[in-house]
């Protein structure tokens, strides 16, 4: 059984971040008129955001031993994040041209980086 009172949040910062932000993301894109933009922006700050919250990220466990953070795991989502801010940056014009369901792109970028 795990101890909620102990359960160390600060580690699942990013991850939590990124989620957060696919969900909004893809609420936004169903909500919000066709063809305002907003999306890639949205994903970008959120990016942003969960790679900034990985440089207050130190070496622990969760679960149990489950999920291990050293330092290669936090160096490893630092350049993942990266990556996919530029990949994001990148095809906004591409993502300009899709027909509908630009926030569906965006959403399932975010998802992968979340997941690796």
């Amino acid at each position: 059984m795990i101890d909620w009172s102990k359960f160390d949040w600060v580690l699942l910062s990013p991850e939590l971040i990124i989620f957060g932000t696919a969900i909004l993301v893809i609420v936004l894109d169903l909500i919000l008129p066709k063809g305002k933009g907003i999306s890639g922006w949205l994903t970008i700050i959120g990016l942003l955001a969960g790679l900034s919250s990985t440089f207050t990220l130190r070496q622990g466990e969760l679960f149990g031993g489950m999920l291990i953070l050293d330092r290669l795991a936090i160096f490893s989502k630092q350049l993942l994040l990266a990556i996919t801010i530029v990949v994001t940056l990148s095809s906004l014009d591409y993502v300009k041209k899709l027909p509908a369901n630009k926030g569906e792109y965006y959403c399932l970028l975010l998802l992968a980086v979340q997941q690796s």
